[in-house]
């Protein structure tokens, strides 16, 4: 069997006859390289066997944003010096491992904000000295369970008194938690019975001035 030290060399065998009576015999002969027979250079060695890695999380439930997964895994053959892994994220009924998750290289990941609602992977890769690398995706796992908010008030329309037709209306959002990255308005219409929230009206501010006096009036006497 080549080792470490043969790769990028050839093999040649040489088989010697020995019988009594008879004269030692090398075939092809030692003398002759033209009836050698030579194999292709030696290249790195290949994994023959191995087992996708098995994604465990918590227990009773779907996997939530702070929870930690792991990556458990056989070893192959021949048995492999070591592994390294990286996690993914995809979208749900998505095709392939989806996209890397940064920094995520241990054998452990803890799910992050970004990874809400999406499915968890993870590919193993065994390497070994002399041998090409070989990589094991896992079966997907999840989807983690999206966040939930925890103050979500409802809009008010912000308008002088009674909308009108060509009037340009702007929204109070309320303070979320958390505070949205962005907003995304639905515009509809309704009656003004079934209307859930007044709009908001603007005020201004009035300064009364009493009148100045008729020059008819007279002073009290």
């Amino acid at each position: 069997m080549p080792t470490a030290v043969d790769r990028g060399m050839v093999l040649i065998v040489l088989v010697t006859g020995v019988v009594d009576g008879r004269r030692v015999e090398t075939f092809p002969s030692t003398n002759d390289a033209e009836t050698w027979y030579v194999t292709t250079a030696i290249q790195n060695g290949t994994f023959q066997e191995g087992v996708a890695p098995v994604i465990s999380g918590p227990a009773g439930g779907a996997p939530s944003v702070g929870d930690t997964l792991t990556a458990q895994i056989g070893n192959t053959v021949p048995r492999q010096d070591t592994y390294a892994w990286q996690w993914y994220a995809k979208t749900p009924g998505s095709t392939g491992l989806g996209t890397a998750i940064s920094g995520a290289t241990a054998q452990t990941l803890v799910i992050g904000d970004a990874q809400a609602g999406k499915v968890i992977s993870v590919q193993a890769t065994a390497r070994r000295d002399q041998f090409d690398p070989k990589a094991w995706p896992s079966d997907p796992y999840g989807p983690v369970r999206l966040q939930e908010w925890q103050q979500t008030p409802a809009p008010v329309v912000v308008s002088d008194g009674t909308p009108k037709v060509g009037e340009t209306l702007s929204v109070d959002t309320g303070a979320w938690l958390p505070t949205p990255t962005s907003y995304k308005p639905t515009s509809g219409s309704a009656t003004a019975a079934s209307s859930p929230v007044p709009p908001r009206r603007r005020t201004r501010s009035r300064r009364w001035t009493p009148a100045p006096p008729s020059a008819s009036t007279s002073p009290e006497s």
